[in-house]
């Protein structure tokens, strides 16, 4: 695949600024917040799911205009705000237990404020929540409706045990202050298994007999976290069944517990795995296959020897085209009825086709039937999609990604986003060279239609496919006509034109005539008559004789290409175009003006 490196040089339009210029330090400083809850391509889920930069923006304008007060589910802040949700949880899954054993007896305020704050924390997420939209993975779109959200939040969110999680406990239960006892076997649960801890936190136990391996080691009087890392030592080992450290139990209520403990730990062991096997394997089934793929096609790659960007390539054409699962979309298509197929296709391309302006008027059947005919493409980015001066036999419509497009001078002339296609002409004209460069600025999902198939399918509709040439010559000429016009603004800055020079630079007239087909242009001054009747009759008769070639009658230099033509005068400095539309057919009939 030919790729080049491509160092953008189109401005920012201004569609990607999203609030007003030249505000005072407070408007700034709210647009600066306000962005940060908008998607961003900051977030990898945003890339994950939306996939490109056009569509980013367009989820920007589409939030701006109608959710302006809703958390968009990929912007920085809820990115940040989840990663602060993952330390405050953390702490807590450490504090509370620790406090619920070891700080009955007294309870020291700094725990209780420490734990309290967290769960403060705990509430505003749920605010957040309720403010933060959501992605429908099976419709692909970004909810925000602030009702779905909250919808979607109760019912099958996790907004219950967020609830339940986040009421600070010590606030409530203010009694739990006083003195209570509590058996010798709620003592030794709440040290050899971690879960029971909540029942007793608030109760004040008193200090166990001598049988009791707590003062077989003299804990009772140590450290809040000696005890706590003595009883863990303890606990982890029964419940894994891993053996027993030091002595062995000698009370009865010892010996049930940690037979109870074993069993039950070795049962939960065993039927974890195997749900978890269970599980993994059912979930994640199209991942194990991508895996097992990616393996051989690194095994291969290592095999070939080929250069480390080449393989980082590689990685990533997969990495994009199947998203870490792997799937054989042809052996999925055909358990499938042909209506299906056709229902799955017009949803991922319909639109696509349906922005050409030549398929407008073709009946929804036929647009069907080239629906079905498009053949999905994946370019990395700098990778070559056409090239200028090549022949073409096919169209691209772009699903997602950015393409840029390049004069045969390598001059970029603007870019190409979703929605949008390019090199049409090569459905209706045979062997029409293409008249630009398209180079992948970022992975891009193409659609390509081959001409061959398109005219096959369109051949039933002769009305129609004379309709559908017509469209696509006149906008392929104005194309043309604009490139023509980047083209000569380039050679008039790099050559010198001086008034006394008998005819034009040729470099700049003959790429005029390929760029510029139809099209007759003078630069003649505006006092000098130009009849062009004159001039296009013989054009004409050289062009019948020799194609391609440059002649002088007059002053004038004159070039004939296989369709086109161009005119130049000595001493001009002003730019006419006219429309010349010669016959297509031979180059001995006359033109039209």
């Amino acid at each position: 695949m030919l790729h080049v490196d491509h160092e953008c040089e189109i401005e920012t339009d201004q569609e990607d600024i999203f609030f007003l210029p030249n505000r005072n330090f407070f408007q700034k400083a709210f647009d600066t917040f306000r962005s940060l809850l908008m998607a961003s391509g900051k977030n990898p889920a945003a890339h994950k799911y939306l996939h490109s930069r056009d569509s980013i923006i367009m989820e920007k304008r589409r939030h701006l205009h109608r959710y302006k007060h809703i958390l968009h589910p990929f912007s920085i802040f809820r990115l940040y705000w989840d990663i602060l949700m993952i330390l405050i949880i953390t702490c807590l899954l450490l504090i509370t237990p620790y406090q619920a054993a070891f700080e009955i007896k007294m309870r020291l305020r700094y725990w209780t404020i420490c734990k309290n704050l967290l769960l403060s924390f705990c509430c505003m997420d749920i605010i957040v929540n309720f403010m933060t939209g959501y992605f429908d993975k099976v419709r692909h779109t970004v909810v925000m409706e602030p009702k779905k959200i909250m919808k979607k939040y109760i019912r099958y969110g996790t907004f219950l045990p967020d609830f339940l999680g986040s009421l600070p406990t010590d606030i409530v239960f203010i009694k739990t202050w006083q003195e209570n006892t509590v058996t010798p076997f709620q003592w030794q649960s709440c040290l050899y298994w971690l879960v029971p801890i909540a029942a007793t936190s608030m109760h004040l136990p008193k200090q166990p007999s001598d049988d009791y391996w707590i003062n077989e080691f003299n804990l009772w009087e140590e450290s809040k976290s000696f005890q706590y890392l003595h009883s863990l030592l303890r606990a982890v080992p029964i419940f894994m069944s891993a053996g027993f450290l030091h002595e062995k139990p000698k009370t009865n209520a010892d010996l049930t517990l940690v037979m109870l403990l074993q069993i039950l730990g070795s049962l939960t062991i065993w039927i974890l795995i195997a749900c978890v096997n269970q599980l993994y394997k059912g979930a994640n089934s199209s991942k194990i296959k991508y895996q097992d793929m990616m393996a051989e096609v690194k095994q291969y790659m290592k095999r070939q020897q080929l250069p480390y960007l080449t393989q980082r390539r590689i990685v990533n054409y997969y990495e994009f085209c199947f998203q870490h699962r792997y799937f054989c979309e042809a052996e999925i298509l055909k358990t499938l009825s042909s209506h299906m197929r056709q229902e799955i296709g017009m949803h991922a391309c319909r639109k696509l086709v349906e922005n050409v302006t030549f398929f407008n008027n073709l009946p929804l059947p036929l647009i069907t039937r080239i629906v079905a005919l498009l053949k999905p493409e994946i370019f990395l980015p700098n990778d070559v999609i056409v090239r200028a001066n090549q022949p073409g036999n096919c169209m691209y419509f772009i699903a997602s990604g950015t393409v840029a497009i390049y004069t045969s001078t390598g001059k970029e002339v603007c870019h190409l986003e979703d929605g949008a296609h390019f090199g049409e002409i090569a459905l209706v004209m045979l062997d029409e060279q293409r008249v630009a460069s398209v180079v992948a600025v970022e992975i891009c999902e193409l659609y390509r239609l081959d001409r061959a198939d398109f005219v096959r399918t369109i051949h039933p509709y002769p009305m129609l496919w004379e309709q559908v040439k017509k469209i696509a010559i006149e906008r392929h000429e104005r194309t043309a006509t604009n490139l023509f016009f980047h083209r000569t603004e380039e050679c008039r800055k790099q050559e010198n034109f001086d008034g006394t020079q008998t005819h034009a630079s040729a470099g700049l007239t003959v790429e005029s005539a390929r760029y510029c087909p139809m099209t007759v242009v003078s630069l003649a001054v505006e006092s000098r008559p130009f009849d062009e009747k004159q001039w296009f009759a013989r054009i004409d008769a050289w062009a019948e004789r020799t194609p391609m070639t440059m002649k002088r009658l007059g002053g004038l230099a004159i070039v004939i290409g296989r369709r086109c033509a161009c005119l130049v005068a000595p001493d001009g400095v002003h730019a006419l175009a006219y429309p010349y539309c010669r016959a297509r057919t031979g180059f001995g009939q006359k033109g039209e003006h």
